[in-house]
């Protein structure tokens, strides 16, 4: 089956942590899950970055585009951080 890694960086940080990962479904809605329970309350309205990177097999994909979530008291935005833009899956 399928499975996802999910990589964040906070500010400040050079470099994307391994935070885990998600199983994928085979299931109609194609849809997976992640929380991340260990974002540092002062980094949250900053905004982290996440890369997600899906595998199937020994196969990997290629790495998403970064996306920027902020969060705060009006509810979590994201953003993609490259041109190339962000596709949201139907």
């Amino acid at each position: 089956g399928a499975f996802f890694t999910i990589s964040r960086k906070l500010p400040g940080q050079t470099g994307f942590t391994s935070l885990g990962g998600a199983s994928g479904s085979t299931a109609e809605t194609r849809r997976c899950f992640f929380t991340d329970a260990t974002i540092p309350a002062s980094a949250a309205s900053a905004g982290a970055q996440y890369i997600v990177q899906g595998f199937r097999g020994t196969r990997a994909g290629t790495p998403s585009d970064a996306i920027i979530v902020q969060f705060g008291n009006d509810g979590a935005t994201f953003s993609a951080a490259s041109s190339a833009g962000f596709k949201l899956a139907a």
